[in-house]
């Protein structure tokens, strides 16, 4: 349970949010997948692996200061 607290915790910093409004007897109001599909292609493995690295660290620090954000 803390760990998938502390990746929305994360995930909640690197990431912008917007809100979206849904009518659910409307189906052309439901949200449209907003992935850069480009952007996803062009990552390399070396760019993965160090946001692997930020993520763990992150962990790290979170469960070392005893789950307290």
């Amino acid at each position: 349970m803390w760990l998938f607290i502390a990746f929305i915790i994360l995930a909640m910093e690197k990431m912008n949010l917007i809100r979206v409004t849904v009518d659910l007897n409307d189906p052309k109001t439901f949200p449209k997948s907003d992935v850069d599909r480009e952007a996803v292609r062009a990552t390399s493995e070396e760019q993965i692996a160090e946001h692997k690295k930020e993520d763990d660290l992150f962990l790290k620090e979170f469960f070392r200061k005893g789950c307290r954000y």
